[in-house]
């Protein structure tokens, strides 16, 4: 504790460093994040004691160890969950209502031809390079001691150590789905290999890592590759959709997608159909993430905060219980990270609070898009693993 530091300054609830006055008491960042998720996602009455007394000691060292005695002492120091502010995260759309966040309709024509078998692509292969690199437990020597944040953000430096410069960047107009697949496999692996750098995501059953990754790729990727694409095209990724699709190619909202491969629908119609929604989830996060203007570690802590919020509320039980305990200590990471910089940390941490929920909102969209998609069989192809390349 720094010398600074007097009595006032230390959290009510586990006696660790106080962040400032959360609900009516002074507390750090993450029992203010734990009051929080618990009171917005209804789990007061769910909570067990370990020791079945109600009487566990709730500090700085075993705080994450009973949520019940952590509650209650919150509640017995007077946090008010009246003060808890259950859509204080979502953004104001500047679009009128009526179209935020709506889902084209896809018109299928029904005819009386002979139903075909799909064809089956084997992507079994994919899926073991995947579980090969989920499963890898060895960590460069210089991350020795490295917190959990602190981790995040060098394996998220090394995926981005390899993005070339625009001027050394293709620039693609038409694009077929398969080609497009490639992409999404490369993407896959360098996601596969950041989550592999943490030692909490290693403790999860193989099983459960793959389940993990399956639900959190692809919102991981489209989120790293919008603020890096902000980064280096500045006003245009806005005004002319320019994204950078990986660390050498560019697209555009002129992209013309080919499905001829996979499916005998009208190009244009899916088109419209998915690249809206990537259009519609960078509408709401562009400007957000462009003020924010993030640093790595605070793009890590994002992703991070993403994953395992994820992950957390889809697979549920012991994942969700570890995913609780990881998104606390990151708190305190992110906390620690701030008191060493001269950011204003409360301005910036609701701004990321705020794109970090708004991208859980469209993760949650475009799963149920997809689920649209497969109802009126839209692909004339299935894949060995079919939730696996959802767009």
């Amino acid at each position: 504790m720094e010398l600074s530091e007097t009595l006032s300054d230390i959290c009510k609830i586990c006696k660790s460093p106080a962040h400032g006055l959360h609900f009516g008491v002074m507390t750090c960042r993450a029992c203010a994040a734990f009051f929080r998720r618990t009171i917005v996602d209804n789990r007061e009455n769910k909570y067990l004691c370990r020791r079945d007394d109600n009487s566990c000691s709730i500090n700085p060292d075993d705080r994450y160890h009973c949520k019940s005695c952590r509650f209650k002492k919150c509640i017995s120091l007077n946090m008010t969950p009246e003060n808890v502010q259950r859509h204080r995260d979502s953004f104001k759309s500047s679009r009128p209502k009526s179209k935020s966040y709506k889902i084209p309709s896809v018109v299928l024509k029904v005819n009386s031809k002979t139903i075909k078998r799909k064809r089956v692509i084997d992507v079994s292969s994919t899926k073991r390079e995947i579980c090969r690199l989920l499963n890898n437990t060895l960590q460069p020597t210089e991350t020795q001691g490295f917190n959990k944040l602190e981790l995040a953000e060098y394996a998220l430096r090394q995926w981005r150590k390899r993005q070339k410069p625009e001027t050394e960047m293709k620039l693609l107009i038409k694009l077929p789905i398969k080609k497009l697949f490639d992409f999404f496999k490369k993407q896959m692996f360098v996601v596969a290999q950041w989550l592999s750098y943490s030692s909490d995501f290693q403790r999860l059953a193989e099983d459960e890592r793959y389940q993990f990754f399956k639900l959190v790729w692809n919102i991981w990727r489209k989120f790293e590759r919008y603020q890096i694409s902000l980064e280096i095209f500045g006003e245009e990724a806005i005004t002319d959709a320019k994204f950078a699709l990986d660390d050498q190619h560019i697209v555009t909202s002129s992209l013309q997608l080919k499905f001829s491969e996979i499916s005998d629908e009208r190009d244009e119609k899916l088109t419209e159909c998915f690249c809206d929604a990537w259009r519609n989830m960078f509408a709401e996060i562009a400007k957000p993430l462009q003020e924010l203007s993030p640093t790595s570690t605070e793009m890590a802590f994002m992703l991070s905060e993403l994953c395992w919020h994820i992950a957390g509320k889809s697979l549920q039980g012991d994942v969700l219980d570890l995913s609780e305990n990881v998104r606390d200590e990151l708190a305190d990471n992110l906390h620690n990270y701030y008191k060493g910089t001269h950011l204003n940390y409360a301005g910036r941490l609701i701004k990321l609070t705020k794109i970090v929920n708004s991208l859980i909102k469209f993760h949650a969209e475009l799963k149920n898009r997809m689920v649209i998609v497969r109802i009126f069989d839209v692909f004339n192809v299935d894949l060995s693993e079919p939730d696996l390349y959802d767009l």
